[in-house]
């Protein structure tokens, strides 16, 4: 596996240990919600 491979591994989890205490869909919009700022981040940087 590459370090991608890794960093997406550690991140689903670090969510899933995170999902256990507070719970599962407070934790899939949480996911969801830094996946768009991610994105978002990516499409505009470009004009900075």
């Amino acid at each position: 596996m590459t370090w991608v491979d890794y960093a997406i591994v550690a991140v689903i989890a670090l969510s899933a240990a995170l999902g256990l205490v507070r719970g599962f869909l407070r934790e899939a919009l949480s996911l969801a919600a830094w996946i768009v700022a991610f994105w978002v981040a990516l499409t505009f940087s470009y004009g900075l």
